[in-house]
């Protein structure tokens, strides 16, 4: 028979994809890395017993942050494409 408490800590993980992944993120501390999987480890079994409205708001907060990258490192390559093309439009000047 399956454990009940750990159908309960997979469905929640399945659910909020966004907070699983923000364990996952290195992060740079001045802890030991023992540490932090130490407390990774207390999260990835405890985060379930959150109330459910919390563990949303979290979720809601985790999926924004990732869109508020991907939408700076899209505006980083961009820069990059400007950047590179003056500085090719510059040497293609020069050569003549």
């Amino acid at each position: 028979m399956k454990d009940v408490k750990a159908d309960k800590v997979e469905d929640f993980w399945s659910i909020h994809p966004y907070l699983k992944q923000s364990l996952a993120m290195k992060m740079e501390t001045p802890f030991d890395l023992s540490v932090k999987e130490l407390v990774k480890s207390f999260m990835m079994r405890n985060m379930s017993v959150i109330e459910n409205v919390k563990a949303k708001e979290l979720e809601k907060k985790w999926k924004n942050l990732c869109l508020d990258e991907a939408a700076l490192y899209l505006r980083q390559v961009e820069l990059i494409k400007e950047q590179t093309k003056l500085a090719l439009d510059a040497m293609k000047a020069s050569k003549d």
